[in-house]
């Protein structure tokens, strides 16, 4: 389940002006999100497992 005041936090709020800092903080969080989830798709693969299912988040 995603952390909705967490992800609330990391992307400001809407139609404010995000820094600089907060924008590189989103996309380094974004980079991890993405690594984590190529991973497991990696993984499920070698193991043989590619049927359809909800995401693990």
């Amino acid at each position: 389940m995603v952390d909705i005041k967490r992800a609330r936090e990391l992307l400001g709020k809407r139609g404010e002006r995000m820094t600089d800092e907060e924008i590189m903080r989103v996309e380094e969080q974004m980079r991890i999100w993405v690594n984590i989830i190529i991973d497991r798709v990696l993984e499920d693969k070698r193991n043989g497992v590619m049927k359809h299912k909800k995401p693990r988040v």
